[in-house]
């Protein structure tokens, strides 16, 4: 059966652009990768036809993408698979476009293969290009204030990580309950890690989530806020501790996550075991009356003001994970997210997390402050402190955290320097 490849030419723009050019490079023409197809494109294209004996057109089309196209699997390496992990990464994943095939890819490859009714092989050739170009993408995930989305996009989310506790790694500790055992395993606080490695989490954690519904984003809380009376941007206030969402605010959490703990009871739970597949003694709040008392948005991203550029990363990061840290308390003595080793035990510890991450992308995405997107300059003068030059664990596999580690070893090294760590999500106030 004839295939309808789709058709790229010039004026059209997006990530079967991007594919193309990609592969172009890999077939040997510089040109640059920018989702747009313009006259360079064009005369790529033109170059790359006469090559191969093709009609010269200057269109990538049914005639052009099967020549174009080529076979990639665990070990290759270049332009070609940077083309996969893009297109993987415009619907459920969250890999680093590094050009390598690797454990992690391979996954990702076989996870669409499924999804697609494809031959779960972990190898993209035709078929699976095929899919990759002309399968519709979820297009660009945006988080949003949680109290301001509709009740249908909360149950999604709410939904989603529910489910997380019923799937597991190899190592038989379910997705949620990983969480908590990779925050146990790093704890990177007070230093200039905080927060990417925390934007690492994040983004890992929300690409958890789209393998349930690739639809659903994590979305934050507003820490100005009540959470038991946010403004839902309509007139009205939403309570987001509820048995139809988060839970409980005060004493035990109960329903929904009331199968995300062990009751209140500590014989076989992991407070007990110490196995991290079985669940925690108990998720507690204590929140006390108001909202929390911190400092506005706009305070908080004016804390490098006037400072020389090297400086103004130090000074904004510590006037966000302060903020940050009495977020936390906020939750009252005796709960887990106000307990520096128990916070990631209750899922609205993400929502908080999220609001960190919107906070320092604000702070990137800010009018005339383009090197703030910079790798090489976002961080400053503590740019070459080893704590952002050092791979980030366990991810990197040097805690000895499954699945990063023997005999899984789905390592992914990366440092806080990393593109897709640099990069700022999408986020809308």
């Amino acid at each position: 059966m004839a295939r309808n490849w789709p058709i790229q030419r010039v004026g059209s723009r997006g990530e079967n652009v991007r594919t193309v050019q990609y592969l172009l490079r890999h077939h040997g023409f510089s040109i640059g990768v920018d989702r747009i197809f313009g006259a360079q494109t064009q005369e790529a294209v033109r170059g790359f036809q006469r090559n191969r004996g093709l009609g010269v057109d200057g269109i990538v089309g049914n005639q052009t993408w099967p020549a174009l196209i080529v076979l990639v699997r665990a070990g290759s390496r270049g332009d070609a698979v940077r083309a996969v992990q893009r297109q993987l990464n415009a619907r459920t994943s969250s890999l680093a476009v590094d050009g390598v095939f690797g454990p992690q890819t391979a996954l990702a490859v076989r996870g669409f293969q499924q999804a697609n009714g494809l031959l779960v092989d972990g190898i993209v050739g035709p078929d699976t290009w095929y899919a990759l170009v002309s399968t519709p993408t979820v297009g660009p995930t945006v988080r949003r204030n949680v109290a301001k989305v509709s009740q249908a996009e909360r149950d999604k989310l709410r939904d989603a990580i529910l489910e997380l506790d019923r799937r597991a790694y190899p190592d038989g500790v379910s997705l949620w309950d990983k969480q908590d055992q990779i925050h146990q395993a790093t704890h990177v606080h007070g230093g200039p890690a905080f927060i990417p490695w925390h934007r690492e989490l994040v983004n890992r954690f929300e690409a958890l989530l789209k393998q349930v519904d690739p639809t659903v984003a994590l979305h934050y809380w507003d820490w100005q806020t009540d959470p038991r009376s946010s403004p839902d941007g309509a007139g009205g206030t939403v309570n987001l501790f509820t048995t139809g969402f988060m839970g409980s605010p005060s004493g035990r959490a109960g329903p929904p996550l009331d199968g995300f703990d062990n009751g209140g009871s500590f014989p076989g739970s992991r407070d007990d075991t110490g196995n991290p597949a079985d669940p925690p003694r108990e998720i507690r709040r204590n929140i006390g009356a108001g909202a929390p008392a911190l400092n506005p948005d706009a305070t908080l991203l004016a804390a490098g003001n006037g400072l020389p550029e090297a400086e103004q990363y130090h000074a904004v990061r510590e006037a966000i994970e302060d903020a940050h840290n009495s977020a936390h308390g906020y939750f009252g003595p005796g709960s887990n997210i106000a307990a520096a080793h128990a916070s990631f035990e209750d899922p609205f510890v993400f929502l908080l997390h999220s609001n960190v991450d919107r906070l320092w992308a604000k702070w990137q995405r800010e009018p005339g402050q383009v090197w703030r997107l910079d790798p090489a300059r976002v961080y400053g003068n503590e740019g070459t402190d080893p704590r952002i030059l050092e791979n980030l664990q366990p991810w990197a596999g040097g805690t000895g955290t499954r699945p990063w580690a023997p005999p899984d070893n789905q390592q992914q090294v990366k440092t806080c320097k990393h593109p897709s760590i640099v990069e700022p999500p999408r986020y809308q106030d």
